[in-house]
């Protein structure tokens, strides 16, 4: 393969032939090659090339100068970064703790610089030895893509235009363009799982199954990837039905023809990887025999995220608040109260005829109507009644999620239930005082504390 028009074609079909790119060089051999290959292909923007020390060997400040060297020799602005706060160890994780420091680090250089893209040099046998481990970590399919050519971290892209180039093939383009690189010795150390990879476990691969094995992992990457797009095509649909508000979302599985456990769990993957939270595959599991087994009532974790299944509705709930705790008293409008990280605001409204319902109370904005100027608010009992029904009988009528039902306020005129914020409303006469009450996230307004504040009126 002719690498440096390799590297052209690439970065013009990225269309960053001629933007602003960050470039990791750790002067190895895959990331020169990488730096010299930009040196040739015709590359018209800005060129940032980072050195990243992990303060782990003696030989890293060496390294920095030869890559200082190479960046100022073609005119190119040169990024020395340290990372500090990891004591060099051989923890199982330590290679995972220092590839996040240094994604870290060349986020926030991608943002000072106004970067269109960062580079890295991870080529087919690097995404053979990816696919590899995450087979037998168990991974989802959308993992089992391994490395993508374009992808994002954060607000960043990031682009590794060496995928489908061989270490061979790099190799030969130093030797015969007579580059100088390092060699990494840690790479050899089999303490360290990639090099156990590289140093025992493919070479015995390719004993047994042949020289392609690793090609053949390469390819399958490949091929995940297209079945990973696949899916999440599908499940696009499901994001279509979602319904957010401030305590999280919930989707509606009536509306959905069939379930496919393939793409519901692609999509609960994703929605979670949207909310930077995670789920095991045990746990999905479950999920998904949940929902096709109709338990309503049942729930799975998802880091800080609770996913319930209720009547065909499938919710996803942020902490919310629980046992109403006392009375207020609402005089003076507008009036404010927050509450366990969430703010309620009740003010005067226009006439509205439309009817009220759980969820528009979800969506953070319900009315209700009174025939008073002050009330209270305060927990009802599920013996008191509405509309000739206890409220029990009317939360099982109107199919209210059974969480909603313990914390949410009813409307008081003195002893007496007026209306109820997550039961229908029935029309009113024209001398009815209509009232908004809106609701936001406490990630909105800033609230932090699970305390009763209030403004505009004491209890």
């Amino acid at each position: 393969m002719d690498i440096q028009k390799h590297l052209k074609i690439f970065l013009e079909d990225q269309e960053v032939l001629d933007k602003t790119i960050l470039v990791g060089v750790s002067a190895g051999a895959d990331s020169t090659c990488l730096f010299h290959a930009l040196t040739r292909c015709g590359h018209l923007g800005s060129i940032h090339v980072v050195y990243i020390d992990h303060n782990w060997r003696e030989e890293s400040k060496i390294e920095a100068e030869f890559v200082e060297k190479l960046a100022s020799s073609k005119g190119m602005i040169f990024h020395l970064e340290k990372i500090k706060g990891i004591t060099p160890n051989k923890d199982s994780n330590i290679e995972e703790r220092f590839r996040d420091k240094r994604l870290e680090i060349f986020e926030r250089l991608y943002k000072e610089v106004h970067a269109s893209a960062l580079l890295l040099a991870h080529h087919k046998d690097d995404q053979a030895e990816t696919v590899f481990k995450r087979i037998f970590e168990g991974a989802s399919i959308g993992k089992l893509s391994g490395l993508a050519a374009d992808s994002a971290y954060q607000s960043m892209r990031v682009l590794r235009p060496f995928l489908s180039v061989r270490k061979k093939e790099i190799l030969d383009f130093l030797n015969e363009g007579g580059y100088h690189y390092f060699h990494d010795e840690t790479n050899e150390d089999e303490h360290y799982l990639r090099a156990r990879m590289r140093g025992s476990i493919f070479p015995e691969i390719e004993k047994k199954f042949g020289k392609n094995a690793a090609n053949n992992l390469a390819t399958l990457g490949e091929k995940m990837t297209s079945i990973k797009e696949y899916f999440e095509k599908k499940a696009s649909s499901y994001f279509q039905l979602l319904c957010t508000g401030p305590f999280g979302s919930y989707l509606d599985l009536t509306q959905m023809l069939s379930i496919e456990p393939l793409e519901f769990e692609s999509f609960i993957r994703l929605y979670l990887e949207k909310q930077g939270a995670c789920i095991s595959q045990a746990s999905l599991s479950t999920l998904v025999q949940i929902v096709q087994d109709k338990r309503s009532g049942k729930s799975v974790l998802a880091g800080d995220l609770e996913i319930r299944y209720e009547n065909n509705l499938l919710f996803f709930l942020k902490d919310h608040p629980k046992d109403f705790p006392i009375e207020i008293k609402v005089g003076s409008l507008p009036f404010n109260f927050s509450y366990m990280g969430y703010q309620f605001i009740i003010d005067e409204a226009k006439p509205a005829t439309h009817k009220g319902s759980w969820k528009d109370f979800w969506k953070g904005e319900v009315y209700f109507a009174l025939n008073c100027d002050s009330f209270t608010l305060k927990w009802p009992r599920n013996s008191e009644r509405s509309n000739g029904k206890t409220l029990k009988s009317r939360y099982i009528e109107e199919k209210i999620p059974t969480f909603l039902r313990g914390w949410v306020f009813g409307v008081y005129n003195q002893e007496e239930l007026m209306c109820h914020p997550l039961l229908t409303k029935r029309r009113f006469f024209s001398d009815t005082k209509y009232f908004k009450l809106t609701i936001n996230s406490g990630r909105n307004f800033g609230a932090k504390n699970s305390e009763l504040v209030l403004e505009g009126a004491k209890p």
